[in-house]
């Protein structure tokens, strides 16, 4: 970590280059996701097009030009930014499933930005426990598929 987080001071706030930018970049970025999804996702010409979300809370990290912000607590401008590249990739044709995290939101009030996100891409959510998760991607890629395939 660039910088120790601990219970007496909780918040990060960076700002790193993108691996975009011609500037090295100084560490992972989980922020480049959607986007390089997208990307991927106009390449191919398959009619089934998903993206799986997975999801421990609301974002915290965002693009704006050359630099990535990884913000914590959770900063409204990572929720616009990520509500922003799911409407476009939904208008590209695919198909978003979140699954959140249901242990990690115990007693948080994290479960509008899931709740939002779903309504916004016409999308499906899962709540569930990561005991349970991969059920649940399996039970979404199926239903979400416009080919129907069966398992044998």
């Amino acid at each position: 970590m660039p910088k120790p987080v601990t219970i007496y001071d909780y918040q990060v706030r960076l700002k790193v280059p993108s691996p975009n930018s011609t500037k090295p970049p100084a560490l992972h970025q989980p922020a480049h996701g959607p986007p390089d999804g997208r990307r991927l996702l106009r390449k191919r010409t398959s009619e089934n097009k998903q993206i799986f979300i997975i999801t421990d809370g609301q974002p915290t990290a965002h693009v704006e030009g050359e630099f990535v912000y990884l913000l914590y607590p959770p900063d409204p401008r990572s929720t616009v930014a990520t509500l922003k590249e799911a409407v476009l990739t939904v208008r590209e044709g695919a198909r978003i499933s979140t699954f959140a995290l249901i242990e990690d939101y115990w007693g948080m009030d994290w479960v509008g930005f899931v709740d939002q996100l779903t309504k916004l891409t016409k999308g499906v959510a899962f709540y569930t426990s990561s005991a349970e998760l991969s059920s649940c991607i399996m039970e979404s890629y199926l239903s979400g598929r416009r080919k129907k395939a069966y398992i044998h």
